[in-house]
Protein backbone atom coordinates (compact mmCIF):
# COMPACT_ATOMS: atom_id res chain seq x y z
CA UNK A 1 0.00 0.00 0.00
CA UNK A 2 1.12 3.70 -0.74
CA UNK A 3 2.05 5.53 2.12
CA UNK A 4 -0.06 8.73 2.30
CA UNK A 5 2.09 12.31 2.30
CA UNK A 6 1.57 13.34 5.78
CA UNK A 7 -0.97 16.18 6.23
CA UNK A 8 0.73 20.00 7.24
CA UNK A 9 -0.73 22.25 9.20
CA UNK A 10 -0.03 24.86 6.81
CA UNK A 11 -0.69 23.99 2.96
CA UNK A 12 1.01 26.95 2.10
CA UNK A 13 3.86 25.55 3.09
CA UNK A 14 3.68 22.24 1.37
CA UNK A 15 5.50 21.23 -2.18
CA UNK A 16 4.12 23.85 -5.29
CA UNK A 17 2.63 20.52 -6.70
CA UNK A 18 0.18 20.25 -3.75
CA UNK A 19 -1.06 23.46 -3.94
CA UNK A 20 -4.33 24.60 -6.05
CA UNK A 21 -3.01 27.72 -7.48
CA UNK A 22 -2.93 26.79 -11.24
CA UNK A 23 -4.53 29.94 -12.14
CA UNK A 24 -1.57 32.05 -10.56
CA UNK A 25 0.81 29.73 -12.04
CA UNK A 26 0.16 30.55 -15.55
CA UNK A 27 -0.11 34.24 -15.39
CA UNK A 28 3.00 33.85 -13.70
CA UNK A 29 4.69 31.54 -16.31
CA UNK A 30 3.19 33.84 -18.82
CA UNK A 31 4.80 36.76 -18.03
CA UNK A 32 8.35 34.78 -17.79
CA UNK A 33 8.06 33.81 -14.35
CA UNK A 34 7.95 30.09 -13.42
CA UNK A 35 7.37 29.85 -9.99
CA UNK A 36 9.50 26.65 -8.41
CA UNK A 37 8.72 26.93 -4.52
CA UNK A 38 5.76 27.55 -1.74
CA UNK A 39 7.00 30.99 -1.24
CA UNK A 40 7.23 32.50 -4.00
CA UNK A 41 3.82 31.06 -4.75
CA UNK A 42 2.82 33.06 -1.66
CA UNK A 43 4.62 35.63 -2.89
CA UNK A 44 2.19 35.85 -5.81
CA UNK A 45 -0.76 35.00 -4.09
CA UNK A 46 0.33 38.62 -2.44
CA UNK A 47 0.07 40.47 -5.36
CA UNK A 48 -2.57 39.18 -6.50
CA UNK A 49 -4.52 39.80 -4.23
CA UNK A 50 -3.51 43.48 -3.65
CA UNK A 51 -3.63 44.22 -7.36
CA UNK A 52 -6.67 42.48 -8.47
CA UNK A 53 -9.80 45.40 -7.66
CA UNK A 54 -12.67 43.66 -6.10
CA UNK A 55 -10.99 40.61 -5.51
CA UNK A 56 -12.48 38.74 -1.99
CA UNK A 57 -10.56 35.56 -0.87
CA UNK A 58 -10.66 33.71 2.71
CA UNK A 59 -7.58 33.51 4.61
CA UNK A 60 -6.79 29.95 4.00
CA UNK A 61 -7.04 30.77 -0.49
CA UNK A 62 -4.31 29.10 -2.17
CA UNK A 63 -5.12 30.08 -5.46
CA UNK A 64 -8.30 29.41 -7.04
CA UNK A 65 -9.28 31.68 -9.59
CA UNK A 66 -11.92 33.30 -12.17
CA UNK A 67 -11.78 34.56 -15.14
CA UNK A 68 -12.03 38.15 -14.98
CA UNK A 69 -9.58 37.91 -11.86
CA UNK A 70 -7.09 36.27 -14.36
CA UNK A 71 -7.82 38.73 -16.70
CA UNK A 72 -7.26 41.76 -14.42
CA UNK A 73 -3.74 39.76 -12.84
CA UNK A 74 -2.39 39.70 -16.39
CA UNK A 75 -3.04 43.36 -16.85
CA UNK A 76 -1.43 44.32 -13.87
CA UNK A 77 2.08 41.99 -15.35
CA UNK A 78 1.93 44.23 -18.13
CA UNK A 79 0.29 41.30 -20.53
CA UNK A 80 -2.88 41.33 -22.99
CA UNK A 81 -4.61 38.30 -24.13
CA UNK A 82 -7.15 37.56 -27.03
CA UNK A 83 -10.01 34.83 -26.27
CA UNK A 84 -8.97 32.45 -29.07
CA UNK A 85 -11.96 29.78 -27.91
CA UNK A 86 -12.93 27.83 -30.61
CA UNK A 87 -16.89 28.38 -31.36
CA UNK A 88 -18.02 25.85 -33.44
CA UNK A 89 -20.93 24.57 -31.21
CA UNK A 90 -19.48 21.49 -29.93
CA UNK A 91 -17.26 21.31 -26.76
CA UNK A 92 -13.77 20.15 -27.05
CA UNK A 93 -11.99 18.03 -25.04
CA UNK A 94 -8.17 19.17 -24.44
CA UNK A 95 -6.82 16.22 -26.57
CA UNK A 96 -9.22 17.64 -29.33
CA UNK A 97 -7.79 21.01 -28.56
CA UNK A 98 -4.23 20.74 -28.89
CA UNK A 99 -4.44 18.53 -32.04
CA UNK A 100 -6.04 21.39 -34.18
CA UNK A 101 -3.80 22.97 -36.62
CA UNK A 102 -5.32 26.23 -35.97
CA UNK A 103 -3.61 25.59 -32.28
CA UNK A 104 -0.34 23.88 -32.99
CA UNK A 105 0.80 25.16 -35.87
CA UNK A 106 1.12 29.25 -34.06
CA UNK A 107 3.88 30.19 -32.51
CA UNK A 108 2.39 31.20 -29.25
CA UNK A 109 1.56 31.12 -25.38
CA UNK A 110 -1.84 30.47 -24.26
CA UNK A 111 -3.47 30.11 -20.84
CA UNK A 112 -6.40 27.49 -21.54
CA UNK A 113 -9.30 26.78 -18.76
CA UNK A 114 -10.44 23.30 -18.84
CA UNK A 115 -12.39 21.61 -15.98
CA UNK A 116 -11.85 22.84 -12.73
CA UNK A 117 -7.99 23.52 -13.96
CA UNK A 118 -6.03 25.99 -15.79
CA UNK A 119 -2.93 25.68 -17.55
CA UNK A 120 -0.34 27.58 -19.21
CA UNK A 121 0.31 26.33 -23.02
CA UNK A 122 3.64 26.77 -25.70
CA UNK A 123 3.43 26.26 -28.87
CA UNK A 124 5.89 26.29 -31.34
CA UNK A 125 4.30 25.30 -35.22
CA UNK A 126 4.36 21.18 -34.37
CA UNK A 127 2.47 18.70 -32.51
CA UNK A 128 5.41 17.19 -30.62
CA UNK A 129 6.99 20.99 -29.92
CA UNK A 130 4.04 22.07 -27.92
CA UNK A 131 3.90 21.47 -23.74
CA UNK A 132 1.91 22.37 -21.17
CA UNK A 133 2.71 23.50 -17.83
CA UNK A 134 0.76 23.61 -14.30
CA UNK A 135 1.92 24.05 -10.88
CA UNK A 136 3.95 20.76 -10.58
CA UNK A 137 6.07 22.45 -12.91
CA UNK A 138 6.61 19.91 -15.64
CA UNK A 139 6.70 20.16 -19.74
CA UNK A 140 4.12 18.15 -21.04
CA UNK A 141 4.22 17.11 -24.62
CA UNK A 142 0.39 15.59 -25.65
CA UNK A 143 2.60 12.06 -24.60
CA UNK A 144 2.88 12.78 -21.72
CA UNK A 145 1.47 10.27 -18.73
CA UNK A 146 0.96 13.23 -16.68
CA UNK A 147 -0.93 15.18 -19.29
CA UNK A 148 -3.15 12.33 -19.65
CA UNK A 149 -5.89 13.27 -16.91
CA UNK A 150 -6.21 16.76 -18.18
CA UNK A 151 -6.40 15.66 -21.86
CA UNK A 152 -10.20 14.29 -21.15
CA UNK A 153 -11.67 17.37 -19.49
CA UNK A 154 -13.88 19.97 -21.29
CA UNK A 155 -12.52 23.43 -22.45
CA UNK A 156 -13.96 25.99 -21.04
CA UNK A 157 -11.49 29.29 -22.58
CA UNK A 158 -8.38 30.04 -24.43
CA UNK A 159 -6.61 33.36 -24.31
CA UNK A 160 -3.19 33.86 -26.35
CA UNK A 161 -1.30 35.91 -24.30
CA UNK A 162 0.85 38.70 -25.70
CA UNK A 163 4.14 40.42 -24.60
CA UNK A 164 6.14 37.98 -22.36
CA UNK A 165 9.39 38.33 -21.12
CA UNK A 166 10.87 35.30 -23.04
CA UNK A 167 9.88 36.31 -26.58
CA UNK A 168 11.26 39.97 -25.56
CA UNK A 169 14.42 38.47 -24.82
CA UNK A 170 14.16 36.35 -28.09
CA UNK A 171 13.91 39.59 -30.04
CA UNK A 172 16.29 41.25 -28.18
CA UNK A 173 18.75 38.52 -29.05
CA UNK A 174 17.91 37.90 -32.66
CA UNK A 175 18.28 42.09 -32.74
CA UNK A 176 21.98 42.02 -31.21
CA UNK A 177 23.14 38.98 -33.70
CA UNK A 178 21.54 40.79 -36.75
CA UNK A 179 23.83 44.10 -35.49
CA UNK A 180 26.91 41.35 -35.24
CA UNK A 181 26.50 40.28 -38.58
CA UNK A 182 26.01 43.61 -40.30
CA UNK A 183 29.33 44.66 -38.62
CA UNK A 184 31.06 42.12 -39.16
CA UNK A 185 29.94 42.47 -43.28
CA UNK A 186 31.21 45.42 -43.19
CA UNK A 187 34.69 44.76 -41.70
CA UNK A 188 35.24 42.60 -44.30
CA UNK A 189 34.04 44.49 -47.12
CA UNK A 190 36.78 46.99 -46.06
CA UNK A 191 39.59 44.92 -45.82
CA UNK A 192 38.76 43.69 -49.31
CA UNK A 193 39.15 47.04 -50.84
CA UNK A 194 42.05 47.35 -49.16
CA UNK A 195 43.57 43.71 -50.62
CA UNK A 196 42.15 45.57 -54.14
CA UNK A 197 43.78 48.81 -53.83
CA UNK A 198 46.96 47.04 -53.09
CA UNK A 199 46.63 45.00 -55.90
CA UNK A 200 45.95 47.88 -58.50
CA UNK A 201 49.00 49.60 -56.97
CA UNK A 202 51.31 47.41 -57.87
CA UNK A 203 50.43 47.28 -61.66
Amino acid sequence: MKPRKPKRKNVKTAALCYQGCCGIFACALASGKRLRTGAEAEEYRRLFLSNVAGCRKPKNWMGGTHEWERAAFLRYLGLEHTDVTPREGKHLTLNQLLRRKDIYQTKAQYIVTVTEHCLYLRTNKSKPKLYCVDQRGVNMRLDSEKLKRDLRKRVMSVWRVDGDAESTKSDASAESTMSSSDTELENSARVLQAVVRRCLNSF
